[in-house]
């Protein structure tokens, strides 16, 4: 497996314990209207990161969430490795990845409509947009029943339209 930059990979594995420095802006505030200025040590202390597993990995073994955790990163460089095969194009590298600054914009933007659905497959986005569908369509048909009879079902997780405001005929007082 390979890793390089910035990465959790090392302490899902159990290899490494992630740790970082907080600084407490709320404390260097308060002593700065005091008149005091803090040190570094002062306002910087050392906090440790413990990750939890993907809730869908909660009752598994720590080795069997480590083995599937390897098994996905080895499926990624493998599907890396034969995209960079087939197109030729090698990763940017540390340097490049240094040069780019964050603010700017990029040359060229892929400007393309949002989809009407995220899925794991076009299969799955056809089927979410069908049940799409159905549930605008069954919503539609309860908007129409609403307003002849005033009673109506509307679908499960839907808002029916509000109700019209009716003005008071007197004022509470």
């Amino acid at each position: 497996m390979v890793e390089s930059g910035v990465s959790s990979l090392a302490a899902h594995l159990g290899q490494m314990k992630l740790t970082g420095t907080w600084f407490d802006r709320t404390k260097e505030f308060a002593a700065r209207k005091r008149g005091i200025e803090l040190s570094l040590e002062e306002r910087a202390q050392t906090e440790s990161v413990v990750l939890s597993p993907l809730p869908c990995q909660q009752g598994l073994a720590s080795e069997t969430r480590k083995a599937l955790l390897e098994e996905t990163v080895r499926d990624i460089e493998e599907e890396a490795a034969l995209t960079r095969a087939q197109t030729g194009k090698s990763p940017l590298g540390v340097h490049a990845v240094l040069r780019q600054r964050p603010t700017e914009r990029p040359r060229r933007s892929k400007r393309s409509p949002a989809p009407f659905a995220h899925g794991a497959s076009k299969s799955a986005r056809k089927i979410l947009r069908e049940a799409y569908g159905w549930f605008l369509a069954a919503y539609l048909d309860a908007r129409e029943r609403l307003r002849d009879t005033g009673i109506a079902a509307f679908p499960e997780g839907a808002f029916p339209p509000p109700a019209p405001f009716v003005q008071p005929l007197f004022e509470p007082g």
